[in-house]
């Protein structure tokens, strides 16, 4: 709709498929003090599914085998318990949500500490790339793989499949989701 938007990840706005568009989008996010009262920028435009590899299962065999054990395990006094759960492999392409700020006073095609994004660009192995993130801010790496499938815990019963991903040296930790990956052009070639 030629308007700007914020891209980060599902899990960072969107709440891991539990988010609903409108939703208020807070800058600083509340796990480093915003309150919804006076920190909200943006509201949710939109976001990719993640989708997750097992739920329950239905069989009854596997229902009777688990109910079985579990009263064996309950008996010797331990307190391992058995889920029959089905498990498909539905892979992930993205982990990615929009949002669109309130003002676009409040929003910068500038990256702290790199300038400006120039594009988008192909990814290659080899490439030197930058990212500048909440926790660990600037850092740069190298693209090791490419078309790679990776496994996401997200938390209990949450696993992701994702295929066609790129794979970097360790340039990130816990809360630098949703930052933007850039080549030496100041290129997006990816979102971590």
């Amino acid at each position: 709709d030629s308007k700007l938007f914020c891209l980060s990840n599902n899990h960072v706005i969107a709440n891991t498929n539990n988010a609903k568009s409108g939703d208020i989008i807070l800058q600083p996010g509340s796990a480093d003090g915003g309150i919804l009262e006076s920190d909200g920028f943006a509201n949710l435009k939109e976001y990719s599914g993640i989708r997750f590899t097992s739920e329950e299962s239905e069989c009854e065999l596997a229902h009777s085998v688990a109910k079985f054990c579990n009263t064996l395990a309950k008996m010797v006094g331990s307190a391992t318990r058995l889920k029959p759960i089905s498990v498909s492999i539905p892979y992930n392409l993205i982990d990615a949500a929009l949002a669109q700020p309130y003002e676009l006073k409040n929003v910068s095609t500038q990256m702290h500490e790199i300038g400006n994004i120039t594009g988008i660009s192909e990814v290659m192995l080899g490439m030197e790339i930058n990212k500048v993130g909440r926790t660990t801010g600037l850092t740069k790496g190298i693209i090791q793989q490419i078309d790679v499938t990776a496994i996401v815990n997200y938390g209990p019963n949450q696993i992701a499949y994702f295929d066609n991903q790129i794979l970097s040296g360790a340039m990130a930790t816990g809360g630098d989701s949703g930052a933007v990956c850039i080549d030496s052009d100041n290129k997006i070639i990816g979102l971590l």
